[in-house]
């Protein structure tokens, strides 16, 4: 985990792409939702934010994992 492991008195923020690296990959890997979850409640836990990076491709659609 990025971040602080406990209550911090100021806010905070992670920035975090939902795969492996920022930037569009064609063969991406996505975080799978619970893991998603989980981070965001721990940073909101501790009075962070999180700030998540979806890549689009060049014509500017976010790829699915479908």
């Amino acid at each position: 985990m990025r971040g602080p492991t406990t209550m911090q008195e100021d806010p905070w923020e992670v920035d975090d792409s939902v795969h492996q690296r920022w930037g569009y990959l064609s063969d991406a890997q996505y975080w799978h939702v619970s893991d998603i979850v989980w981070r965001l409640v721990e940073n909101v836990s501790k009075n962070g934010n999180l700030l998540l990076n979806f890549s689009p491709r060049a014509d500017g659609t976010i790829p699915t994992s479908r």
